[in-house]
Protein backbone atom coordinates (compact mmCIF):
# COMPACT_ATOMS: atom_id res chain seq x y z
CA UNK A 1 0.00 0.00 0.00
CA UNK A 2 1.27 3.49 -1.10
CA UNK A 3 1.74 6.33 1.15
CA UNK A 4 -0.15 9.22 0.61
CA UNK A 5 1.80 12.34 -0.15
CA UNK A 6 -0.84 14.54 2.57
CA UNK A 7 1.49 15.23 5.90
CA UNK A 8 0.03 13.50 8.61
CA UNK A 9 -0.01 14.13 12.54
CA UNK A 10 1.49 11.34 15.15
CA UNK A 11 1.78 12.97 18.62
CA UNK A 12 3.49 16.00 18.69
CA UNK A 13 5.57 15.60 15.69
CA UNK A 14 4.78 15.21 12.04
CA UNK A 15 5.62 12.36 9.35
CA UNK A 16 5.14 11.30 5.71
CA UNK A 17 5.10 7.46 6.76
CA UNK A 18 1.87 5.09 6.62
CA UNK A 19 2.89 3.47 9.88
CA UNK A 20 0.56 2.95 12.82
CA UNK A 21 -2.23 4.35 10.91
CA UNK A 22 -4.95 4.51 13.38
CA UNK A 23 -3.01 6.73 15.53
CA UNK A 24 -2.36 9.33 12.84
CA UNK A 25 -4.73 11.53 11.36
CA UNK A 26 -4.96 14.30 8.24
CA UNK A 27 -4.14 17.45 8.67
CA UNK A 28 -6.47 19.74 6.66
CA UNK A 29 -5.05 22.35 5.38
CA UNK A 30 -7.44 25.51 4.28
CA UNK A 31 -6.45 26.35 1.19
CA UNK A 32 -8.20 28.78 -1.83
CA UNK A 33 -6.96 27.83 -4.90
CA UNK A 34 -7.93 30.93 -7.75
CA UNK A 35 -7.49 30.21 -11.44
CA UNK A 36 -7.16 33.29 -13.98
CA UNK A 37 -10.40 32.25 -15.59
CA UNK A 38 -12.15 32.80 -12.43
CA UNK A 39 -11.31 36.47 -11.99
CA UNK A 40 -11.82 36.78 -15.45
CA UNK A 41 -15.59 35.52 -14.43
CA UNK A 42 -15.82 37.02 -11.19
CA UNK A 43 -14.67 40.69 -13.12
CA UNK A 44 -17.46 39.68 -15.97
CA UNK A 45 -20.18 39.20 -13.55
CA UNK A 46 -19.26 42.13 -11.67
CA UNK A 47 -18.54 44.17 -15.14
CA UNK A 48 -22.58 43.69 -15.83
CA UNK A 49 -23.81 44.23 -12.38
CA UNK A 50 -21.50 47.76 -12.36
CA UNK A 51 -23.19 48.96 -15.90
CA UNK A 52 -26.61 47.64 -14.67
CA UNK A 53 -26.29 50.32 -11.22
CA UNK A 54 -24.89 52.45 -13.17
CA UNK A 55 -27.70 52.87 -16.27
CA UNK A 56 -30.29 52.64 -13.38
CA UNK A 57 -29.14 54.95 -10.60
CA UNK A 58 -26.92 57.51 -12.63
CA UNK A 59 -28.84 57.06 -16.15
CA UNK A 60 -25.37 56.11 -17.94
CA UNK A 61 -26.76 56.04 -21.44
CA UNK A 62 -22.74 55.21 -22.97
CA UNK A 63 -21.17 52.92 -24.23
CA UNK A 64 -20.72 49.74 -21.72
CA UNK A 65 -18.33 49.56 -19.13
CA UNK A 66 -14.86 47.14 -19.48
CA UNK A 67 -13.36 45.75 -16.32
CA UNK A 68 -10.71 48.39 -17.02
CA UNK A 69 -12.68 51.48 -17.71
CA UNK A 70 -11.18 55.04 -16.08
CA UNK A 71 -14.59 55.59 -14.25
CA UNK A 72 -13.13 58.76 -12.24
CA UNK A 73 -11.61 59.89 -14.89
CA UNK A 74 -14.65 59.76 -16.78
CA UNK A 75 -16.41 61.74 -14.11
CA UNK A 76 -18.93 59.13 -13.75
CA UNK A 77 -18.90 58.90 -9.66
CA UNK A 78 -18.47 61.99 -7.69
CA UNK A 79 -18.49 61.59 -3.88
CA UNK A 80 -22.27 61.03 -3.33
CA UNK A 81 -22.35 58.74 -5.96
CA UNK A 82 -19.68 56.88 -4.72
CA UNK A 83 -21.35 56.44 -1.27
CA UNK A 84 -24.65 55.39 -3.05
CA UNK A 85 -22.22 52.73 -4.87
CA UNK A 86 -21.06 51.76 -1.16
CA UNK A 87 -24.41 51.10 0.12
CA UNK A 88 -25.67 48.98 -2.83
CA UNK A 89 -22.75 46.82 -2.70
CA UNK A 90 -22.93 46.64 1.07
CA UNK A 91 -26.58 45.68 0.71
CA UNK A 92 -26.16 43.11 -2.87
CA UNK A 93 -22.78 41.46 -0.85
CA UNK A 94 -24.09 41.08 2.44
CA UNK A 95 -20.33 43.19 3.95
CA UNK A 96 -19.85 46.45 5.72
CA UNK A 97 -17.43 48.44 3.41
CA UNK A 98 -14.67 49.58 6.08
CA UNK A 99 -14.20 53.53 6.17
CA UNK A 100 -10.19 52.94 5.65
CA UNK A 101 -11.32 51.02 1.69
CA UNK A 102 -12.71 54.19 0.68
CA UNK A 103 -9.98 55.42 -1.65
CA UNK A 104 -9.76 56.92 -4.91
CA UNK A 105 -7.44 54.13 -6.00
CA UNK A 106 -10.32 51.37 -5.09
CA UNK A 107 -12.69 53.21 -7.19
CA UNK A 108 -10.52 54.05 -10.42
CA UNK A 109 -12.35 51.16 -11.96
CA UNK A 110 -15.25 48.40 -11.78
CA UNK A 111 -11.99 45.67 -11.43
CA UNK A 112 -10.38 48.12 -8.83
CA UNK A 113 -14.17 47.99 -7.49
CA UNK A 114 -14.60 44.59 -7.69
CA UNK A 115 -10.93 43.61 -5.97
CA UNK A 116 -11.87 45.37 -2.97
CA UNK A 117 -15.32 43.55 -2.59
CA UNK A 118 -13.42 39.96 -3.18
CA UNK A 119 -10.74 41.92 0.01
CA UNK A 120 -13.60 42.45 2.20
CA UNK A 121 -15.54 39.43 1.80
CA UNK A 122 -12.43 37.34 2.25
CA UNK A 123 -11.36 38.81 5.51
CA UNK A 124 -12.61 36.67 8.35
Amino acid sequence: MRCHARPYRTGLHFGRNCRNRQLEKPIVLPCVIRSKETTVQRNSEFTTYFNTWVATELGYQGAPLEPESPILEMGLLDSLQIMQLITALEEREGLSIPLEEVVEENFQTPAAVNAMVTRIKAQP
